[in-house]
């Protein structure tokens, strides 16, 4: 058999349907109180290799856990909600991994979550002494009044 991303992809559905379905594990994974899930999966024509993560069942999402740090460190309140277009936002989590558009905030009312830049989040949490001020000033830096 050689491998491909569709028969890997339903090598995939089958494993995972037949481990964490009713199976002999989830009666253990339940005692244990851990979740277990296939992670991303490395493939050439002969092997296929497939990440399995377990994690507790209150843990947080990695986009979660480094939220609080990096809204304090950009003078973000968590807490806030924000509003935009008649609608209410919540500032939910922050990709390590994302470069523009770190910031995942998440709509109350739908649940959905959306993918956001530093300024359009400092614009909706920002605490008063994070947002930026706009001075006009003259050729030599002297403020205009």
């Amino acid at each position: 058999m050689e491998f491909s991303k569709p028969t890997v992809r339903a090598l995939r559905e089958r494993l995972d349907e037949s481990m964490f379905g009713n199976s002999v594990i989830k009666p253990i994974l339940l005692e244990l109180g851990v979740n277990a899930s296939l992670g991303n999966a490395k493939f050439d024509d002969d092997r296929v290799t497939f990440q399995l993560i377990i994690e507790n069942k209150d843990a947080l999402r990695e986009i979660e856990r480094d939220l609080p740090d990096m809204a304090k460190l950009y003078g973000l309140d968590t807490t806030k909600i924000g509003k935009h277009k008649g609608k209410s936002f919540s500032l939910v989590g922050w990709k390590r991994r994302a470069r523009k558009e770190p910031w995942v905030i998440q709509d109350l009312e739908s649940g959905t979550e959306y993918i956001i830049g530093l300024s359009y989040a400092q614009n909706l949490f920002g605490t008063e002494e994070s947002k930026p001020t706009l001075t006009l000033t003259d050729r030599n830096g002297t403020p205009i009044e």
